[in-house]
């Protein structure tokens, strides 16, 4: 059984859905682009990826760098921007 821990909204009409759930026994946290359909129903796609209890750390660590790295780079986007005014 899904159990939803939380959700970001992507755009209008979709949402990254992160969960818990269970395939063949296996207990997965999945993190997938979900669309809205007709009847307002947030629908799954195949945009996603399951992630067994192991490989999370390894994820958010992952994560946390290319955020680290992103954050750095506006940094110095911005300094350079004000250094050439």
């Amino acid at each position: 059984m899904m159990s939803i821990i939380g959700e970001i909204q992507k755009n209008k009409s979709q949402k990254i859905i992160v969960a818990t759930n269970e395939y063949k026994g296996r207990q997965l946290v999945d993190i997938r682009v979900h669309y809205e359909d007709d009847d307002g129903e947030y629908m799954p796609t195949k945009k996603g990826i399951a992630l067994t209890p192991d490989m999370i750390p390894e994820v958010i660590t992952m994560l946390s760098s290319a955020s680290a790295v992103i954050t750095l780079a506006d940094v110095e986007s911005t300094e350079l921007k004000k250094e050439e005014k």
